[in-house]
Order: C-alpha cells, then structure tokens, then sequence
C-alpha cells in the first residue's frame, strides 16, 4: 500500500532534485574558490598518505585549531549548504572527521 499519492511523491521528487541541485552548484563554487589549497592538500597526501589535523591544516596553509566561526569565514570548515524553501523537505549534515587519508 502507498503512503502518498504520485501527485505529492512526484511534489516530494521535484523538491529533492532542488536540493541536490542547489547544494552540487555550492560546492562546485566552493572548490573553484579554494582549488589551490585543495590541491596542497591532495599533494600532501600523496607525499605522506595520511595527515593528522595539524598537518592537513598545515598543508591548506591554515592555521592549525582554527574556531569554527573563522574557519567558515575563511572556508577551512564546511559551511551549511543553502537554505531551501520554507516548503521543501529538509536534510541532514555530516560530521567532519579528524585524519584525512588518500586511501579508500
């Protein structure tokens, strides 16, 4: 039995679609904004393999336990992706881990 009907699923769809949309255009605006410490970052780890927080800091060229509220102003930290409409569905974050490695 469907709990929606295709009506609001297809409402439901078009919404998330939005997000994803949304979110993909503010990453990739992220990453041409900070493409030269992405890629110290990612020649760091191929250098070393893994970098512990001091070090992945270290190579983006950042100081190292930067709060959180700088970080973001500088973009060393994820900030949230856009808002969407009062009427969307909402989504969730992840958390940011602390070790960065180059292996799967």
């Amino acid at each position: 039995m469907r709990e929606t009907s295709e009506a609001t699923q297809q409402l439901i769809d078009a919404q998330v679609r939005q997000l994803i949309d949304r979110a993909h255009s503010h990453v990739i605006e992220l990453v041409g904004q900070h493409r030269d410490q992405l890629e110290a970052l990612a020649a760091a780890l191929l250098k070393q393999e893994t970098l512990d927080e001091a070090d992945a800091y270290a190579a983006a060229g950042l100081p190292s336990k930067v709060p959180v509220s700088v970080a973001i102003a500088i973009g060393a930290a994820r900030p949230e992706p856009p808002r969407p409409d009062s009427e969307t569905v909402s989504a969730g974050a992840n958390g940011h881990g602390r070790t960065l490695s180059s292996k799967a």
